[in-house]
């Protein structure tokens, strides 16, 4: 049993892992490159996503001392915040590398 559990846990880690690095490499993409006025708007982007990309897999720590974590109304703001910032932020990244680059 604990062997499952071990190998759950290095799966979703490694998936983490793997999050973790492509948007890395998304925000390298927006950085390099960038005409000097687009500038602050890119800086914009790369921030909404550096934000998700920090906070989704580190949601998953408070949940380790227990489920009752997922109830309470700060985690759950924190968790929309969170989503929000990737699910604007890698869009906007699209559109953006479409329109200027």
């Amino acid at each position: 049993m604990a062997t499952i559990f071990v190998r759950r846990f290095m799966a979703r880690l490694t998936v983490v892992h793997r999050t973790g690095r492509l948007c890395d490499e998304l925000v390298e993409r927006a950085r390099d490159g960038v005409p000097h006025r687009s500038r602050p708007r890119a800086a914009r982007i790369r921030a909404l996503i550096a934000v998700g990309a920090v906070v989704n897999p580190l949601l998953f720590l408070p949940l380790a001392w227990g489920q009752e974590v997922k109830e309470r109304a700060a985690y759950k703001a924190v968790v929309f915040t969170s989503f929000t910032t990737m699910s604007v932020g890698l869009p906007a990244l699209a559109v953006w590398a479409i329109l200027v680059g």
